[in-house]
């Protein structure tokens, strides 16, 4: 007794029966949303970062740990 084989399909007989498209809206949304949460994830990393520098200068016993502030009028000669 001979097993029923599947038959072989053509290429072009073949359907897509995936899901529907992504509109171009939706699209541009999570793109969006994507590159936000990078600058922001950006941003967060650089002040840890800075956090961090500032822990280990004080764990250290430096005296000079903190950021200097120049005053505005200084800067603008």
């Amino acid at each position: 007794m001979k097993r029923d084989r599947p038959r072989k399909t053509d290429v072009s007989e073949r359907q897509d029966h995936g899901s529907p498209p992504i509109p171009d809206s939706v699209l541009a949304l999570i793109l969006v949303m994507l590159a936000a949460a990078l600058v922001l994830g950006y941003l967060f990393l650089n002040k840890m970062v800075d956090i961090s520098q500032q822990e280990d200068c004080i764990l250290a016993h430096r005296k000079d740990c903190a950021a200097i502030a120049f005053p505005y009028s200084s800067l603008a000669t």
